[in-house]
């Protein structure tokens, strides 16, 4: 890492990065996106938190029917949890919108309904880390803040000739030492152009379009001749690629019971993956479990229930992050017992029980995998 001295380490080199990058970003940034297109900051914070492990395009719809529903900080922070998870669905990592809604009910509370613009302040805030801070201060309101996304981890590695891992802690103090000398060079005024929200923005668009994690369009990239993994040819080396890691294989058998034309649906408890979200019951198996027999004593232990599998419906992968679900759903329909009636439940994995219309899903927090299940359940394969 000692090259890393000779270029944006020295405020020369940092003028003329944020000189060149800035004049490429006014006429080539990626500025028709919603939330670019605000100053408030409760917006700035509801897209901040979308954007989390999530793809611009599949933002943008959820994005404006969320404001739409939530308009501001005070309807979100009065809201009831599970009309914000029913708003999240489809969307994925649903901690987010707990976070969410959890911050903006602290601002309401200990804020006097005003987002903090300072980093520090910003991170005491639930699902609030470094990097979500340091955007919200940047982006809302022009603030200093190192904003390492992949796409600007990515320019400022290549940039400086970094040729270690992106993970290392020294590798990340460095970053975020450059990139807030970087801001510190904005102007003073918080409204004036070129500064923290414009910058962070202009990097954040270049890793996005030019430098790009293969193939990067060195010959039209503003600041190519200040790059040193291009200088030694090593810009498709750099970062360094990460190891991938398998995920796992979980096998879930769900149970679409139907009477009188509703679904049982079962509620997860908050926290941990789906907390909050209601599903059809289901349980996790070993492989080469016999389905129908497990998933029947299962329903019987977790709802109260008898029931009888009517019907199977076609298996499914859902790919997450960390793991891949090996979804199997099955109609069903019940024979004996009372039921669940609600609270207290004796489940290990359900803290409320409901019948739901199909039509009435569309008021709960569902996730993809249940939207699937339902929507193969409204038309049934042959088994």
């Amino acid at each position: 890492m000692t090259r890393t001295m000779e270029t944006l380490l020295q405020s020369g080199p940092q003028k003329d990065f944020r000189r060149r990058l800035l004049a490429w970003y006014r006429k080539s940034g990626r500025h028709n996106m919603p939330w670019r297109k605000t100053t408030d900051p409760y917006a700035v914070v509801v897209s901040e938190f979308m954007l989390q492990q999530t793809t611009v395009a599949t933002v943008l719809p959820y994005y404006a029917r969320f404001l739409k529903r939530f308009p501001t900080l005070e309807a979100l922070a009065a809201a009831d949890l599970d009309d914000v998870l029913a708003q999240w669905s489809g969307l994925g990592y649903y901690a987010r919108a707990r976070n969410l809604w959890s911050s903006m009910r602290a601002v309401a509370a200990e804020h006097a309904g005003k987002i903090p613009s300072a980093p520090e302040d910003l991170e005491k805030l639930p699902g609030v880390g470094p990097y979500t801070a340091g955007a919200i201060a940047s982006f809302a309101f022009n603030r200093p803040g190192a904003v390492l996304d992949g796409n600007v981890i990515r320019v400022l590695m290549r940039v400086l000739g970094i040729e270690d891992d992106p993970k290392l802690k020294a590798v990340q103090v460095l970053l975020k030492k450059v990139s807030l000398d970087l801001c510190a060079l904005s102007p003073k005024d918080s409204k004036a152009a070129g500064g923290s929200r414009d910058l962070n923005l202009a990097m954040m668009d270049l890793g996005a379009t030019l430098c790009s994690p293969q193939a990067p369009a060195c010959s039209k990239c503003p600041v190519a001749s200040l790059c040193l993994a291009r200088a030694a040819g090593e810009q498709e080396q750099i970062p360094m690629k990460a190891e991938k890691i398998s995920r796992p294989t979980v096998r879930k058998l769900h149970a679409i019971i139907e009477w009188k034309g509703k679904w049982l649906m079962g509620q997860r408890p908050e926290g941990g993956l789906f907390g909050g979200l209601w599903e059809f019951p289901g349980i996790d198996v070993p492989e080469k479990t016999e389905p129908v027999l497990a998933l029947e004593e299962a329903m019987k232990e977790e709802t109260g229930l008898k029931v009888r599998v009517r019907q199977a419906l076609p298996a499914f992968d859902q790919q997450l992050t960390h793991r891949v679900f090996l979804v199997r759903s099955f109609l069903c329909e019940p024979y004996a017992g009372d039921g669940p009636v609600g609270l207290p439940v004796r489940s290990a994995n359900y803290t409320f029980f409901r019948w739901v219309s199909p039509a009435g899903m569309s008021l709960l927090g569902i996730s993809a995998i249940t939207k699937r299940m339902a929507a193969q359940a409204r038309r049934p394969a042959l088994s």
